[in-house]
């Protein structure tokens, strides 16, 4: 019914609701500073709900990709290789297994280059930047050629014409 903030509150409105016919208990965790402490609202919360639901996505969005990935790049031409190949250096240089097996190449200056991680940072900022450059010159020229369409008058279906 409404939003309480300490136990002196929360009391007030039991008490109203009480009042009114309804049957309403407060619990037993602590009331207050709910950042910290061991039983509070907002932890019972993040734990209970939160991190299980985070897990649950995480495990169902990794049997997505899997699946997607074993339809999308079946290895026929060089394109789909470089594509297959980036996207498992990029998955396993986000997950802590990636650096654990490469953690190896850290020790032989002249092959800390392998390292996993280091291999994703620069396929993030690189080859994916130039993309995503790419499609941004692409929305741009998009946008010009629709406006000089409407200024024109070459362009009349946003007034019901054909």
């Amino acid at each position: 019914y409404k939003a309480v903030v300490s136990k002196k509150a929360a009391q007030k409105s039991i008490d109203k609701l009480r009042k009114l016919g309804a049957t309403v208990s407060m619990g037993e965790l602590q009331w207050g500073s709910h950042v910290q402490g061991q039983k509070t609202y907002y932890k019972w919360v993040f734990y209970s709900f939160f991190t299980p639901l985070s897990a649950t996505m995480f495990a169902l969005l990794a049997f997505f990709v899997a699946s997607a990935s074993y339809r999308a790049f079946k290895i026929r031409n060089a394109e789909a290789t470089v594509l297959l190949v980036s996207g498992i250096l990029i998955m396993l240089g986000r997950v802590p297994l990636g650096a654990y097996l490469t953690a190896w190449t850290q020790k032989i200056p002249w092959l800390s280059w392998l390292h996993l991680p280091i291999i994703q940072e620069w396929l993030y900022q690189y080859p994916n930047a130039a993309g995503a450059r790419a499609i941004m010159i692409g929305i741009g020229l998009g946008i010009v050629g629709t406006s000089l369409r409407v200024i024109l008058g070459i362009e009349k279906s946003f007034m019901g014409g054909d």
